[in-house]
């Protein structure tokens, strides 16, 4: 067992050691979050991600080409966007009406203070609430004591839910061009998704206004148990489809876990710096497409957009300046040199990697072979004497660690169930969905996994002609059945117990 365990931790530590671009995987996607007009380049904000919604390497200027109207454009530079100075933007929109439990409002609120502790000297917050009626109860500010406060003043008490109301008065913010204020805005609501307001603005124009101002929403979806729940959720569909943004799916999961992905989210994305001629902006509207191409992988996203003309200077580099090309050219150099050495580097790791762990999997194997492992009712108990004495509860903390109940009854179709009891630490953690079950460490999977070696997308179970069946999703660290990594589409019996980035689940099959 010190043996096991010092294999174990060996691997952790080299994983560790690896650099993060051994980790990125191969280009999947391109998403255009939002673009801005200076009158010296159109610069781009976009999402440039794995199928595990991971950021891949850094682009080459080389690896991108962007066109405006069929016109190609020059890519001037490409940086991640947590390594530039610019700032962001962040409007929290929040449902204050009745609708929205006190144990939800309680996450949010520490969810916004968590955001606002982690702000950068040139992000801005705002705040605005709706239920009877829409209203900013907090401007732009980096002061964390105000935000703190009017966080503190937020109450869930009224009687409607004007949320057509409130996106309308977020994009008045969203739209604003204070000189101190960051380019890059985001909109952060959180409701259960049903407007029950009758007055105000209607749908159709504030999916218009979404539409045209390229602000992305990110989604919080709290389902009610009223009738209308689906029906809210198919409204910030819509929403979350013309602003371009992202949705999530609050059914048992954490707010400050979903808070998080969405502030790294942004922190990866990348800004996309292109020439244009200032001729060529008339206030019109006019379709943009980018391509990202990464050895034989190609992504692209396409969007309309208004091409307003101004005077404002990105202050990055003038278009005359003609060392902005050549510094270019050298980065890009570099970049060759340094994904070379990586590239031998990462393979020695990952070879070493990969012998380790093959020795832990023979050695799990001579000992399940010795001693029934996984059938031994000691091991099913974690060590916790029987299992009809553990009380099982919603939500653990111990040293102000929260982990999310995940406790795994769930419907695989509409003729039975699959059972998955967690029995790594002798929790169980649940959620009850429809097939496909997605399992990963990203917020929008049907059960997420708050654990380090989990992919963000990591594995699947479907059900098929009474059977269950299990598919790893190339994930990074692999999905183990009963000892064995799976290479494709598996059967999975009663009792069966698979493992899960460092956490195993038994099995139960109820057809």
């Amino acid at each position: 067992m010190v043996r096991k365990n010092f294999i174990i931790s060996l691997i952790i530590v080299t994983l560790c050691m690896m650099n993060t671009s051994v980790f990125a995987g191969e280009l999947y996607s391109v998403d255009v979050r939002q673009v801005y007009c200076f009158s010296d380049l159109f610069r781009v904000y976009a999402d440039i991600e794995d199928i595990e919604s991971n950021p891949v390497n850094k682009p080459n200027t080389s690896d991108i080409a962007g066109y405006i109207d069929g016109n190609k454009l020059t890519v001037k530079n490409v940086q991640r966007f947590g390594d530039t100075n610019e700032g962001v933007a962040d409007i929290f929109l929040v449902d204050i009406s009745g609708s929205m439990g006190n144990n939800q409002m309680v996450q949010v609120k520490e969810a916004i203070k968590t955001w606002a502790a982690n702000m950068k000297e040139n992000d801005r917050i705002a705040i605005i609430t709706f239920g009877d009626e829409a209203k900013c109860i907090l401007d732009y500010t980096n002061d964390k004591t105000v935000i703190d406060k009017a966080v503190d003043s937020v109450t869930n008490n009224d009687m409607k839910t004007r949320l057509f109301g409130g996106i309308d008065e977020a994009l008045k913010l969203a739209t604003r061009n204070d000189s101190s204020l960051a380019k890059r805005k985001n909109i952060i609501l959180i409701t259960d998704g049903i407007n029950d307001y009758s007055g105000g603005i209607s749908e159709n124009d504030i999916y218009s206004k979404l539409k045209e101002s390229l602000i992305p929403v990110y989604s919080m979806w709290m389902p009610s148990s009223g009738t209308n729940g689906q029906g809210g959720r198919a409204t910030l569909n819509s929403i979350t489809e013309y602003s371009g943004g992202e949705i999530y799916d609050m059914s048992n999961k954490q707010i400050n876990v979903v808070y998080d992905w969405i502030y790294q989210s942004i922190r990866n994305s990348y800004t996309v710096d292109f020439a244009y001629g200032t001729s060529a902006a008339d206030d019109g509207v006019h379709n943009f497409n980018i391509k990202v191409a990464q050895g034989d992988k190609i992504a692209e996203d396409s969007i309309s957009f208004n091409y307003r003309k101004t005077d404002e200077k990105s202050g990055a580099y003038s278009l005359s300046d003609t060392n902005a090309e050549q510094n270019s050219d050298s980065e890009d150099s570099d970049n060759n040199d340094n994904k070379k050495f990586i590239i031998i580097f990462s393979v020695i790791l990952f070879i070493l990697a990969v012998g380790i762990l093959l020795t832990v999997i023979f050695i799990k194997r001579k000992q399940s072979s010795t001693k029934n492992y996984y059938d031994n009712e000691s091991f099913f108990n974690g060590g916790f004497g029987n299992s009809d004495n553990i009380d099982y509860v919603n939500s653990y903390n111990d040293n102000n660690m929260s982990y999310q109940t995940m406790d795994a009854t769930m419907n695989v179709n509409n003729s039975g169930e699959v059972i998955l009891t967690s029995i790594a630490d002798g929790m169980e953690k649940c959620a009850v969905i429809s097939s496909p079950i997605r399992i990963g460490r990203g917020p929008n999977n049907e059960i997420v996994i708050d654990d380090s070696l989990v992919s963000g997308r990591h594995c699947v179970i479907t059900a098929e002609n009474g059977n269950a069946y299990i598919e790893d999703l190339n994930s990074t660290n692999g999905t183990i059945l009963n000892g064995m990594i799976i290479t494709n589409k598996t059967l999975i019996r009663n009792n069966d117990v698979i493992r899960i980035g460092s956490r195993d689940f038994r099995i139960t099959l109820n057809f």
